[in-house]
């Protein structure tokens, strides 16, 4: 069984349904059939097949042709047909040239499907390359939108003249060469029915060992990790691996052909292999997006959950919890949503605490943890989480299990105290780096911790990797991640070691705004409440977002974590000239402007500081102005925001100097009220709230704004 033989399958069954939309925000979206898609990808076979066809298929390595690409009908279309060659197929990352072509000498891949419009950026990227090693574009197929660049090196194919007569295959005639002898299955098979065995005569068996067979027996990509957890390493996937994935959990999602499945991950994570075909092989629709629209929360939530109303999704955590906490309740679990299924994965499942504060209580959509890794493509266990079960009412210390194994799929726990994670099975198997043949019953080492409860349930605790030794313990960075990320007051965390130093600090993005001591003194006595002394942070720094890779994951490589952090000024030393400097510093930096200066008469606003800038910059004086009780630094900030957005910079330094320096003692007693100065007097309510908390009320309501294309102005 082949990924191409189950997407004909249902081909045939639903020609005229929609196999895929392409919304680009543009007016009218594209729109293609089964029968279209069917028709395109045939013919983009054939003329593949005329350019391109592999002389030496008898060798241990199969034909791979790269792609360079983001994920459009026309891409679908290209796999589709690369993989009916049968050829595999290898997604093509941006990042350091030298990376990516060793990656493509790794893999022989001597042709490389470049999309038109991304044709600058890709010779803008690897020219040196190109022409250090001769690589020419061949052919323009306008028509399908790619360019292919082929390698004038290597023995792995050549042109014929007489396989000219195969780009004349257009529509439902299918030429002899194009068709492959695929078994019939139908959804009403049973899985445990699939026949997942590669051909027998490939199978090379000396009978004193397990089977093993070439990887060109039945290749269908090769995928590279992206080395967070390690160094980057090419994994071969055949068909015998991946196609249970995609059979399985299609039973267990309960895909339909009136299903809309959403495309979040790019062709560089593996995990979109079972998106594409978990909607093929259901004759569900496919919703595309460009990476704009999957990077922005503001046009995620509209386009995915407002204008298409996608019924199945599968993300990583990162990507759910970057939307505001509103469109999370309202929108995307509310009790009018259109999703059926919302499958986490890729990182670790969110809590179940946190999970009943996402979905309302008349939501009905199912929640799943699917646990896997590339190695063993795609993923592993999934596991359905009834949040409304009493067995969470005692959540695990460890959060979510991974659930049960996949179709094919075998899990072990090996080791005697923490125990490692192994995943294989007879044929799940993937070669790696340089390896020639896939090894029945192959297990690879996960990388991962784990233990198991009283029922036999497997939770993990965690990457090995990610383990350190302080105070004479070990801990693990991902176990404290999990149990902050709990925390009521905590919307995204990353808990990292600064490099050079021994210190742990908590990266967070905090839910609500406030006083940034303030916050600070929460969250470490909300750690205090669930870790222990030697797994509680140094540092918590509070940041507006944590970086997230092309796969949706936290990004913990490009994450900035300051030498030091800062300290309270000493006001009895505070100059007007040290004032100037850390108003202007705390402008640029929340502006991105670095040359800002004053102007005698100029406000800020008339410098193109819009009013969210600059509370930015007062969230930079917070951390100076620790030393000042929480209440007497709200009513000062507050005085300071007010000044600045109505004064003359030059002015405005001045006063609020005068207002820092000549502000009563932070321990001086009887002091109350919202005046700077001392006064006391009684205020109404909306009096004591002042403009800079009035804003940040109004910044809460407003966080998918923030974060949206429009609040950077093109930035």
């Amino acid at each position: 069984m082949s990924l191409p033989g189950i997407w004909r399958e249902r081909a045939s069954l639903f020609p005229f349904s929609v196999a895929c939309v392409w919304d680009d925000l543009s007016p009218l979206p594209l729109l293609w059939t089964y029968s279209q898609l069917t028709e395109r990808t045939i013919s983009l076979s054939c003329i593949l097949r005329t350019l391109l066809v592999p002389t030496a298929l008898e060798g241990l390595r199969p034909f791979v042709i790269g792609l360079y690409a983001y994920n459009t009908p026309s891409t679908l279309a290209a796999i589709l047909s690369i993989l009916s060659l049968p050829a595999g197929y290898c997604p093509i990352r941006s990042g350091p040239p030298k990376r990516v072509w060793s990656q493509l000498q790794e893999g022989r891949v001597g042709v490389v499907l470049v999309q038109i419009h991304l044709i600058q950026e890709f010779i803008n990227e690897h020219e040196s390359w190109l022409i250090a090693n001769n690589w020419k574009p061949s052919t323009l197929l306008i028509e399908y939108d790619f360019v292919v660049f082929f390698s004038p090196v290597g023995d792995w194919f050549s042109y014929q003249e007489e396989t000219r007569s195969h780009t004349t295959c257009t529509g439902t005639k299918i030429c002899r060469n194009c068709t492959e002898s695929i078994p019939s299955l139908t959804k009403s098979n049973q899985i445990s029915h699939l026949n997942l065995t590669p051909p027998k005569n490939s199978i090379n068996n000396d009978g004193c060992g397990p089977e093993s067979y070439p990887i060109v027996t039945g290749l269908a990509y090769l995928v590279h990790t992206t080395g967070t957890t390690g160094s980057p390493k090419g994994v071969w996937v055949p068909h015998c691996c991946i196609v249970p994935n995609v059979i399985d959990l299609c039973e267990r999602f309960d895909v339909r052909e009136n299903d809309r499945v959403f495309n979040a991950s790019p062709l560089t994570f593996d995990p979109s292999v079972v998106e594409i075909f978990l909607s093929l092989y259901s004759g569900a629709t496919l919703l595309l997006v460009p990476p704009v629209i999957k990077s922005s929360p503001l046009l995620f939530s509209h386009v995915v959950l407002r204008s298409r109303h996608v019924t199945l999704l599968q993300a990583t955590p990162t990507l759910i919890r970057r939307l505001p906490s509103d469109v999370l309740r309202e929108e995307l679990l509310g009790a009018w949503s259109s999703l059926r299924v919302l499958a986490f994965g890729g990182e670790a499942c969110p809590s179940v605490k946190t999970l009943r504060e996402w979905k309302s209580n008349e939501n009905k959509t199912r929640l799943f943890n699917i646990y896997g890794i590339t190695e063993v493509s795609s993923w592993a266990s999934c596991h359905e989480i009834d949040i409304h079960d009493s067995a969470y009412n005692k959540p695990h210390p460890l959060g979510v299990p991974i659930g049960e194994p996949l179709l094919g799929t075998q899990i072990e726990l090996r080791g005697n105290e923490l125990k490692r994670v192994f995943i294989g099975g007879d044929y799940r198997v993937c070669c790696l780096g340089n390896e020639e043949f896939l090894v029945q019953g192959t297990f690879r080492d996960s990388g991962d911790d784990g233990m198991t409860d009283e029922h036999g349930r497997i939770y993990l605790c965690g990457r090995s990797d990610r383990q350190i030794k302080r105070n004479g313990h070990r801990i693990n960075l991902d176990y404290i991640e999990q149990v902050i990320s709990s925390l009521d007051l905590v919307r995204l965390c990353c808990v990292v070691e600064r490099r050079g130093m021994s210190d742990v600090v908590a990266v967070v993005v905090p839910t609500v705004i406030m006083a940034v001591d303030r916050t600070r003194r929460l969250l470490f006595e909300g750690m205090r409440g669930c870790l222990c002394d030697n797994e509680i942070p140094d540092q918590i720094l509070l940041v507006e977002e944590i970086p997230a890779n092309i796969h949706g994951k936290i990004d913990i490589n490009s994450i900035s974590i300051p030498q030091s952090f800062p300290s309270s000024i000493d006001i009895s030393s505070l100059t007007l000239q040290k004032w100037r400097d850390l108003i202007l510093e705390s402008v640029s930096i929340a502006t991105g402007n670095v040359t800002m200066t004053t102007s005698k008469g100029i406000k800020l606003s008339e410098l193109g500081v819009s009013s969210f800038e600059l509370l930015r910059s007062v969230y930079q004086l917070e951390e100076h102005l620790s030393s000042f009780k929480d209440d007497h630094k709200e009513s000062l900030l507050s005085q300071i925001f007010e000044i600045f957005l109505t004064r003359p910079l030059d002015e405005a330094i001045a006063t609020t100097f005068k207002f820092v320096t000549l502000a009563p003692p932070p321990e001086a007693s009887g002091y109350h009220g919202n005046s700077v100065i001392g006064v006391k007097r009684s205020l109404s309510e909306k009096e004591r709230e002042g403009p800079i908390k009035r804003t940040r009320r109004l910044m809460n309501d407003l966080k998918w704004f923030r974060r949206g294309l429009m609040f950077d102005n093109g930035r």
